[in-house]
């Protein structure tokens, strides 16, 4: 994990201080933007980046996802999800997920035999390009394991042939259960089933 002070370094690390990520999902309707706005303004936060999308206006699914700056972020989240609690969930009836942004997201990844993808992505991470962590690769084949290795990540073989998928995702996913909150696919060339 990064830690630093001074918010420059933060930064040329991908991790942008006192900004947070906010995702806001559930059925459309009038004045889901307005209202999240207005709790955003009523602490204090400036909006940086917004991006909405419905895919039908009269009671459709809603996406929303605002990024947002805030001095003071991590004394002020504990009241700003009371506030996104009562008017967003309760009053609005839909979910939402905050992310703070100076922190690096934990990224499981998965690969194969190809390694090009994967040793991108660790070197990006490395240099500090992409504001991750990555706390596991887990490949169904060992031939990335020194590459991986090398650089201090921990790796997982998990051998994944025939018919059977569902005991090596089952592996997989208790691997990374409570480590991550992402997984990539760096040229993993398997398609999972989506029942583990």
């Amino acid at each position: 994990m990064i830690h630093t002070n001074a918010s420059g370094a933060a930064e040329s690390l991908g991790l942008l201080p006192d900004r947070a990520s906010l995702i806001v999902h559930g059925t459309d309707r009038p004045g889901i933007v307005a209202a999240v706005a207005d709790v955003l303004r009523d602490r204090g936060a400036n909006i940086v980046a917004l991006g909405q999308h419905s895919d039908n206006p009269a009671g459709g699914a809603f996406f929303q996802r605002t990024v947002f700056h805030l001095p003071g972020l991590s004394a002020a989240l504990a009241k700003l999800e009371v506030a996104l609690d009562h008017v967003v969930r309760d009053g609005l009836g839909l979910t939402w997920r905050l992310r703070d942004l100076s922190t690096p997201l934990p990224v499981g990844i998965l690969a194969s035999k190809s390694d090009h993808c994967l040793l991108d992505l660790l070197w990006r991470q490395r240099r500090g390009e992409l504001p991750i962590t990555v706390p596991a690769v887990i490949s169904n084949h060992p031939d990335v394991t020194d590459d991986v290795r090398f650089v201090g990540i921990p790796f997982f073989h998990v051998p994944s042939t025939g018919a059977d998928r569902e005991g090596p995702e089952k592996e997989m996913v208790g691997l990374l259960a409570g480590n991550v909150d992402l997984v990539v696919l760096a040229r993993y060339m398997r398609v999972l089933s989506g029942t583990s």
